[in-house]
């Protein structure tokens, strides 16, 4: 309940701060198909931790980061353990758009719960755009995020952060 609540407010403040609306802006119907699809395959990614499985599902610009690597390595060492099981979590909907300018962007925030064989749990986390307009290296995923299930302020911050496409590090935070 935490999490769906903290996530929520997530959402909240970055639509606040963007001037998000998901109400005029269409997501093609199977796009939150082909985003749960892209979830899939970096969940496999993760588990067999096979970075060339990874770069099929990531947007041009995400592939195209100074940091590929490191995040990719980050992402593949943080969960403790083996990968057990896999909790599908509500996939928000998110979109901005430009007054006047007449571009629109929209996706998904999807989001997954992992389970590990000791019992850990972790979140991931994906931004899917399915539409977009600003700049078309961001279709697909874009962004990636590996959580401890903790609800951690560092997690909160970096969550926020709509304007970096890649793997979300650590070393993200140190950016700012």
């Amino acid at each position: 309940m935490k999490i769906k609540a903290l996530f929520s407010a997530i959402l909240m403040a970055v639509c606040a701060l963007t001037g998000c609306s998901n109400l005029s802006l269409p997501i093609p119907s199977e796009a939150k198909e082909k985003a749960d699809e892209a979830g899939g395959i970096i969940i496999e990614a993760v588990k067999t931790k096979d970075a060339d499985l990874l770069k099929t599902v990531l947007s041009e610009k995400a592939l195209n980061t100074d940091d590929l690597d490191e995040g990719t390595d980050y992402l593949f060492s943080f969960i403790d353990g083996k990968i057990s099981s896999v909790e599908k979590l509500e996939f928000p909907e998110y979109g901005t758009s430009e007054m006047g300018g007449g571009k629109e962007s929209s996706g998904f925030v999807c989001r997954y719960r992992l389970f590990t064989s000791d019992d850990r749990a972790y979140l991931l986390y994906l931004c899917y755009n399915a539409v977009q307009e600003f700049d078309e290296t961001e279709l697909g995923v874009n962004r990636i995020m590996i959580l401890a299930d903790d609800d951690s302020p560092y997690e909160y911050k970096v969550i926020t952060d709509y304007t970096r496409a890649g793997i979300v590090t650590p070393a993200w935070s140190d950016d700012d």
